[in-house]
């Protein structure tokens, strides 16, 4: 007769069958779920996610990119000094990256959904305040800085984490092509802002902008969780022969799955035969078979629940995360001048608003189309992203220390595509350094940590370039600093790379290494199995082992 099946609860369903010789059999389908995604990554939904991901860069790094040109009209209507007024732009810049660490917590407890929906709300909100309130400079620091500035950053790293769970082979291509939302929305958002400020003014500006952030919450219903897919292990146990069946029921067992990926409650069979002696032999072989994996498994489930603290420690004790932090530092530091206060400075030079806004217009343009070719092109095998990195951002300081040489609009042009195209290497290729140094495991930890190292450096930047700006009466000096310090964050790098060749040619020692000692033991063991007796074995096989110890050194 056929055989009948029965579905048993939580994964596991039973068969009673018969084998050719007439013997009984009992069989187990386990049913456990496959996290790395299936077919769903670098393709289908994740396209979804890293448009999601491209609007939610447009609209948060687009007002936040354009916000120079809110900001050189306060400094006209309000009248405070610059250093005091860059106190906006530096929490609007600095508070997401601060809050790195905290997003990271909130990802990982409530998942990328929720915590961009409510970064959406927040920043709306505190753009919309601004509208609401008296013109006063404290309203505006506390209101669309600070409190803008954390609804921020509880978009980018959800976005961020979403594109690289959904992509492994094309990850640095679509990492490349959400990024460079921010090089789109700065080419819009800098039409749209300079629209704006001359038919409604700055506060209806703050109004309108606000509107537009509230539609991060949108994007963030789009970061869909990777579904996981399921898995299925069929395991026979003869009742004639159950020890056999018990060992090969093991044996399978331990080769299923994917270890470190899967849960303890989610590999843990229940089985409905538990009184059954053919019940009990296949509940103590999968016990076995847990035994084997279970340090594999707490392991997991320490890093995912109790293991941050101990992962950040891991980190940095990393003399390369030590040196991707200082080089953020100084990068972030610098790096903001030219979004924040080229307008003002194209402005004291002469040139009119309409023409500022053309210059940031076109570094957003040049950014986007960097982002996706550099992301195109660190997907090639033969290309290293550590040093592209490093080319890029050297090359964007050197950009920068030759503003004091761009007197005329078509300098400034100049000067926007090459910055605009170098600096794009920084968002492309930002994410895609840890996760090659550190894996996909740490990933979370390590760029929480560094948003944070990169929140302090955009923190004190702008106050500092504006006190430089009030002692000097220009931005020359400024931009010349911010040129130096960005070339010396890009000269940090490097020494990652040599450590990363370093670490393969001793890989590819240690291999050459375990082959000769194989082939030593080979040596060895045939000497001894053709010695027929123990006293002339160690006679015989002492030359033979002093020729191979010696080939082998």
């Amino acid at each position: 007769p056929a055989p009948k099946s029965a579905p048993v609860e939580d994964g596991v369903e039973e068969a009673d069958a018969s084998n050719t010789d007439g013997s009984r059999s009992m069989e187990f389908v386990v049913v456990t779920t496959d996290n790395d995604g299936g077919s769903a990554l670098d393709g289908g939904y994740g396209w979804a996610v890293v448009g999601a991901a491209f609007m939610v860069n447009l609209l948060a790094d687009g007002i936040t990119f354009s916000f120079g040109l809110l900001l050189t009209e306060l400094f006209n209507s309000l009248g405070d000094s610059r250093e005091q007024l860059a106190w906006i732009s530096s929490l609007l810049c600095g508070a997401p990256l601060l809050l790195g660490p905290v997003t990271s917590v909130l990802v990982d407890r409530f998942g990328c959904r929720r915590v961009c929906m409510a970064g959406g709300l927040l920043s709306g909100a505190g753009f919309a305040v601004v509208f609401a309130g008296p013109p006063s400079r404290l309203l505006v620091v506390l209101s669309a800085g600070l409190v803008s500035g954390l609804g921020l950053g509880l978009c980018y790293m959800p976005a961020v984490t979403s594109v690289s769970y959904y992509f492994r082979r094309r990850r640095a291509l679509a990492t490349g092509i959400s990024v460079s939302g921010s090089g789109v929305g700065t080419l819009l958002f800098a039409y749209i802002t300079g629209a704006c400020l001359n038919t409604y003014g700055w506060r209806g500006s703050f109004l309108l902008l606000g509107g537009l952030l509230f539609n991060l919450c949108a994007c963030g219903a789009l970061l869909r969780p990777l579904a996981p897919r399921l898995k299925r292990t069929r395991l026979r146990l003869d009742k004639a022969n159950q020890a056999e069946s018990r060992h090969n029921v093991e044996l399978r067992l331990d080769n299923s799955g994917n270890r470190g990926e899967l849960s303890l409650a989610r590999r843990h069979l229940f089985l409905l035969s538990r009184g059954s002696a053919a019940g009990s032999a296949v509940e103590k072989s999968v016990n076995n078979a847990e035994c084997n994996q279970i340090d594999d498994i707490e392991s997991s489930i320490t890093d995912r629940t109790e293991g941050q603290i101990a992962k950040l420690a891991h980190l940095l004790r990393r003399p390369v995360y030590l040196l991707l932090l200082a080089s953020n530092f100084l990068l972030y530091f610098w790096y903001n001048i030219t979004y924040y206060f080229l307008p003002d400075h194209a402005t004291e030079l002469g040139f009119s608003s309409q023409q500022s806004e053309l210059v940031i217009a076109i570094v957003g343009v040049s950014n986007a189309v960097g982002q996706i070719a550099i992301g195109v092109i660190a997907d090639h095998p033969r290309v290293n992203a550590t040093l592209l990195y490093s080319l890029c951002i050297g090359l964007a300081g050197l950009s920068n220390s030759l503003i004091p040489l761009c007197a005329s609009l078509s300098a400034l042009i100049v000067y926007g595509l090459s910055f605009g195209f170098l600096i794009s290497a920084n968002f492309a290729l930002g994410s895609i350094l840890l996760i090659d140094r550190f894996g996909l495991e740490r990933f979370t930890s390590a760029y929480g940590v560094m948003l944070f190292v990169q929140g302090l450096a955009s923190l004190f930047g702008p106050p500092a370039i504006g006190y430089m700006r009030d002692s000097d009466a220009n931005y020359n000096r400024a931009f010349v600093y911010s040129g130096i310090f960005i070339a010396a964050s890009a000269l940090l790098i490097v020494p990652s790379y040599f450590r990363f060749c370093l670490l393969a040619r001793l890989s590819c020692s240690c291999c050459c290494w375990g082959r000769h000692l194989s082939s030593s033991s080979i040596a060895i063991s045939s000497a001894v199995a053709r010695t027929p007796n123990s006293k002339q074995s160690s006679q015989s096989v002492e030359p033979e082992l002093k020729s191979a110890e010696s080939e082998h050194l």
